[in-house]
């Protein structure tokens, strides 16, 4: 049995001290004389036995297999953080990056440049306007059109007159520019020009946009809804869109009744040119005259007419 101390790094070094004897059944047996000495061995991925000259330790000290270590890797010290560790192509490697924290300053002077240390920082640091000199920025203290830092300046010195106004730049065209207590305004208005649009049904609603319209533009109804607007489609006594009717139903239909002559042809009778049904057709009497060669008989009969037989 001994007691032993190990170094793992990329070999272990096992010192020994103390040992017994071992007995068939692993019993621990009388302790030998001091004994001291090293062992210097390199892990590998087999299990190794470390035995002294009389192979008195063969089975009490063993190098396990240990799991392959990566190879590979770039990082330097200064590409880790300080007070961290990592392994590159199996070394050990302390970090010597900067932890900066956060770290906020200001700038109080027009040509001051803030550094920013070397080293990593947390992303919560901030660089701003000294706030006694933000406190400055302000129109009244700059020159009249001129913009410093977002501010545009409205002070003209002391004997110039400030002309006021209350115009903003949804009051002006797009494009166009004015000053309104010396600060410059930029319009945006949307020109515009000439729009022109149709209403076709009676529900539709014709948004004007906002923007300028040149007065060149209009909305009207559609022509073909135009010429429907006559009299004679609208109700008598009705005044749509400044088209009184006349319409006035069933009592503008106008009848016809005609009478007539039988002949010995088909004949197809009709309403003549402005009316729109015939009320009545008379069909003549057939006379001797219209009666065809070979009539044998002619009487009155029951619908008021004459039946002629032939042969």
């Amino acid at each position: 049995m001994s007691h032993c101390s190990c170094e793992c790094e990329n070999r272990i070094r096992v010192k020994i001290k103390d040992l017994y004897k071992v007995g068939p059944a692993g019993e621990i047996g009388e302790r030998l004389p001091n004994y001291n000495g090293s062992y210097t061995v390199t892990p590998n991925d087999q299990e190794q036995v470390l035995y002294t000259a009389n192979k008195s330790l063969s089975q009490n000290i063993v190098v396990h297999a240990v799991e392959t270590v990566q190879q590979g890797g770039t990082a330097t010290g200064e590409d880790i953080l300080t007070g961290k560790t990592a392994f590159v192509n199996g070394q050990e490697v302390q970090g010597q990056m900067a932890d900066n924290g956060s770290v906020s300053k200001t700038i109080s002077t027009k040509n001051q440049s803030v550094q920013i240390e070397r080293g990593f920082h947390s992303g919560s640091g901030s660089v701003t306007i000294a706030p006694a000199e933000q406190q400055k920025i302000v129109p009244e203290n700059i020159k009249a059109g001129v913009n410093i830092l977002g501010a545009v300046g409205s002070y003209a010195g002391e004997d110039a007159p400030v002309l006021p106004g209350n115009a903003t730049a949804s009051d002006i065209l797009q494009g166009k520019t004015a000053y309104v207590y010396g600060q410059e305004v930029t319009g945006n208005i949307p020109v515009k020009g000439a729009v022109s649009e149709t209403i076709s049904d009676k529900s539709q609603r014709v948004t004007i946009e906002r923007g300028y319209h040149d007065g060149n533009g209009g909305v009207k109804l559609d022509p073909q809804e135009v010429q429907k607007l006559i009299p004679e489609n609208i109700k008598q006594g009705v005044l749509l869109f400044g088209t009184e009717g006349n319409y006035t139903g069933a009592g503008n239909i106008k009848s016809q009744s005609k009478v007539v002559t039988p002949s010995n042809q088909n004949q197809v009778i009709v309403p003549d040119a402005g009316y729109d049904y015939l009320s009545q057709v008379t069909v003549e009497e057939i006379q001797a005259a219209n009666v065809i060669d070979g009539a044998t008989s002619r009487q009155s009969n029951a619908k008021g007419g004459t039946t002629v037989t032939i042969g």
